[in-house]
C-alpha cells in the first residue's frame, strides 16, 4: 500500500514503529471483539495480546489506508473511512 501512495504522493510514515498510534482505539477494538465473542467466533484468549498484535501490524499500513480511503472517496466502513474526510451520513 506504501507503493500505492507514494505513486499518488501521499503523506506517510516511511518506517512506523509499534509505539506509534494507530487510527483504531483500544477501545473499539475491544467493542469489536466483544461482538465477535457474541457470535461464538474463536478469539485468542489473552485480549491484550491481541490488541498488541493488531496495533503493532496496523501501523504498518494505517495512516496509507485513511489516506486512499480519502482519496478514493471510499464509502463508510466501520474501522476505514469513518475517519477519512466522507462522512457517514454521505
Amino acid at each position: 500500500m506504501r507503493q500505492i501512495a507514494d505513486f499518488f504522493n501521499l503523506p506517510h510514515e516511511a518506517n512506523p514503529t509499534s509505539e506509534m498510534t494507530i487510527s483504531i482505539s483500544r477501545y473499539e477494538f475491544d467493542q469489536a471483539c466483544d461482538e465477535l465473542a457474541a457470535q461464538n467466533v474463536p478469539l485468542r484468549p489473552d485480549r491484550e495480546q491481541a490488541w498488541q498484535n493488531f496495533s503493532g501490524w496496523r501501523v504498518n499500513y494505517d495512516d496509507v489506508l485513511l489516506a486512499l480511503a480519502t482519496l478514493t472517496t471510499a464509502p463508510y466502513a466501520p474501522w476505514i473511512s469513518d475517519r477519512s474526510a466522507v462522512s457517514r451520513s454521505e
